[in-house]
């Protein structure tokens, strides 16, 4: 005869722990939601097969609770809430699960995570789009995905008069623009910030040409 549920008991002051009792010895600590779910109670006969099912499915709502909480503190990319229940030592069967039941529930939404962080990192700063994409990739962004969205967000953007107005208000830290060593680290600084290198060029040479024309540090139109 299989062993029997004898018991439950609650652990710690929040009670987010139960103790399962078999033929009365302590069998294994289950998140309440598992007892619910699986409509264990007294009385019950669990063999070999049904403890290793009721222990994977309490792994995957531990999973789940896991990730939902890392969440909470701000929207999560699928690939950060991965690494994440990697790091806590999640089975690949419990994160897999875990996630699947968050992407139903629209806790995870790459699309929706992406548009935030593109929408706080142009807030207030010269960021350009490739920049944005490379940001979006290291967060777990499909590259194609990430390309997609920095060009919807730069489609109505004159990006290389931004290049431009961005390398003018720069200028002054480069100075003097005549030297081509000086003018190599403007544009290797307007790289870094995301700028293509045909829009870098254009501002460059548009800074020469002010330079030559006006005698002065340029200033935008």
């Amino acid at each position: 005869m299989p062993p029997e549920i004898t018991e439950f008991k609650a652990l710690g002051k929040r009670r987010q722990r139960i103790m399962v009792y078999l033929d009365g010895a302590p069998w294994a600590e289950l998140d309440p939601e598992t007892v619910v779910r699986e409509r264990l109670s007294r009385g019950q006969n669990l063999d070999e097969a049904a403890r290793a099912a009721l222990l994977r499915a309490d792994e995957q709502i531990r999973a789940r609770k896991a990730a939902a909480g890392h969440a909470a503190g701000g929207r999560k990319t699928r690939h950060e809430l991965e690494q994440y229940l990697r790091e806590r030592r999640f089975s690949p069967r419990a994160i897999a699960g875990a996630l699947q039941a968050l992407a139903e529930s629209e806790t995870i939404d790459d699309e929706q995570v992406a548009g935030r962080h593109i929408r706080r990192r142009r807030r207030g700063r010269d960021l350009g789009p490739r920049r944005l994409e490379a940001e979006l990739v290291a967060r777990g962004i499909e590259p194609r995905q990430a390309e997609s969205l920095v060009d919807k967000t730069f489609s109505e953007v004159d990006v290389r008069r931004e290049c431009r107005e961005l390398a003018a208000r720069a200028a002054a830290r480069y100075q003097p623009l005549t030297e081509p060593k000086q003018r190599r680290r403007l544009a290797a600084w307007l790289l870094r910030r995301g700028y293509g290198q045909e829009d870098v060029e254009s501002a460059l040479e548009w800074l020469r040409t002010e330079i030559q024309e006006t005698g002065r540090e340029p200033t935008p139109d």
